[in-house]
């Protein structure tokens, strides 16, 4: 089961309560600048990062709001605030788009993996928040693993779902 924010919801009518929710993010996705493409990837009070296809991501802010789509004037100014901060000639920068994203949150904001509470072989890698990208290597090679070998390393049990019994 490794469905994001969407986990808990197909897990739920087979009695598994997985505290995964999801973490509204929202992301400005600026038009290139006049003084050209930038190579590095900016981290400070939000991230700034161009594409191949030369948009400029500002990302991201983060809100328990369930699966709101809504997007908000708050967040906008936010993150244009912030991208300010780090490359003060993204002020004024046309918008190109922007977009909502649901990361799957955990009360500790680390991943669950591991073996469901459930007959056979289901599996849960969820979880991790704003973060869980940064996990996901290990998190595959580890559900790779356990299907493999039929078990957990055990010194990932810190990220099994029963830490939260």
């Amino acid at each position: 089961m490794a469905a994001g924010p969407w986990s808990t919801g197909l897990l739920e009518p087979l009695g598994v309560k997985l505290p995964v929710h999801p973490s509204k993010g929202e992301i400005l996705r600026l038009k290139p600048l006049a003084s050209g493409s930038f190579g590095v990837h900016l981290h400070g009070p939000c991230s700034l990062v161009q594409k191949k296809d030369g948009l400029i991501w500002v990302a991201a802010t983060a809100a328990e709001d369930g699966f709101n789509r809504e997007l908000t004037d708050e967040a906008e100014q936010k993150l244009r605030a912030n991208a300010k901060l780090m490359m003060p000639e993204t002020e004024g920068a046309e918008i190109a788009m922007h977009t909502v994203c649901f990361r799957p949150a955990t009360p500790d904001d680390l991943p669950v993996v591991g073996k469901a509470p459930l007959p056979g072989n289901v599996l849960v890698a969820s979880g991790g928040g704003g973060t869980g990208i940064v996990h996901c290597l290990l998190v595959g090679r580890q559900v790779a693993a356990m299907v493999e070998q039929g078990s957990a390393d055990p010194e990932l049990a810190a990220l099994a779902l029963s830490r939260f019994d």
